[in-house]
């Protein structure tokens, strides 16, 4: 796991490249009796224009959104359910009796999945940990979510070998065999989505709150954007549809090791620090 035990606030310096120096006396702009913050970075001259109280809550600020900087990839991932899945999900035999279902239609397993996944894991996979002694972080939740994430478009990839080896029948495969997939990316979304709408609130400066649930919603159009972007690539270049599942899943792979690494030196505030 992720070692996420709290820690004492990195030194005033630390983000902003110079060295800060404290002292009492009276600052150049804090007026008298104000708190000396010496030093040129851009932390020490926000301290001596606009406070310590101020510049703590930017640089607070600062420190979640650089966590937050490989999100966009997830939801990349995620929102393929509306766009290479419905594709995939066309090629592929949807009959039951005498009842048809269409491509688009399979989104619903997300939607009821997530109802059937949501009282889960809040009454049972949580709990369950915490009583075993190994609370789980929102940190590491988020990465079991990218994981998970990943492990589904490799399902993805497999079935879609699959439906490229029908020979002679282009509807060899049944639509229900996605159902996997979108088992393994609902459950995913609760470790990733849930938690990180609840990280990004809880970890911002109370100032800061809006500002920090607008930058999550970011995340999610930067990742629609790469969507497009990769569509658009792999289409030009005629990246079969599965080499193009399997690179979703590495990129995802790529990106939960760099948010390890942020992770693990990542010092939590309020409760989140308390209950660590």
């Amino acid at each position: 796991g992720l070692d996420e035990s709290p820690r004492s606030p990195p030194p005033p310096g630390e983000i902003g490249g110079d060295d800060v120096k404290e002292g009492g006396g009276v600052g150049a702009e804090d007026g008298v009796g104000a708190e000396v913050v010496e030093g040129n970075g851009w932390y020490a001259k926000a301290c001596r224009q606009y406070g310590r109280e101020e510049a703590e809550e930017v640089r607070q600020v600062l420190s979640v959104l650089w966590v937050m900087a490989p999100f966009p990839l997830f939801w990349a991932l995620f929102d393929q359910q509306s766009s290479t899945w419905v594709i995939q999900a066309s090629q592929m035999n949807g009959n039951l009796g005498s009842v048809e279902v269409l491509p688009d239609q399979m989104q619903m397993f997300n939607a009821l999945l997530i109802l059937v996944f949501l009282p889960l894991f809040d009454r049972g996979v949580y709990p369950f940990f915490r009583r075993m002694g190994y609370p789980i972080k929102p940190l590491t939740r988020m990465l079991a979510g990218m994981l998970l994430a990943s492990i589904a478009f490799v399902i993805a990839g497999f079935l879609q070998v699959k439906i490229n080896s029908c020979a002679g029948d282009s509807k060899c495969v049944h639509m229900l065999w996605q159902v996997p997939q979108y088992a393994v990316i609902t459950a995913g979304e609760i470790l990733f989505s849930v938690t990180g709408l609840e990280f990004a609130y809880s970890q911002a400066p109370r100032s800061m709150k809006a500002l920090m649930q607008s930058s999550w919603l970011l995340t999610v159009a930067l990742g629609n954007i790469l969507v497009v972007a990769f569509e658009a690539i792999t289409s030009a270049l005629q990246v079969d549809m599965a080499l193009g599942f399997f690179i979703n899943a590495g990129l995802m792979i790529v990106a939960m090791a760099w948010f390890r690494s942020q992770a693990g030196a990542y010092a939590y505030v309020g409760d989140e620090a308390r209950d660590a």
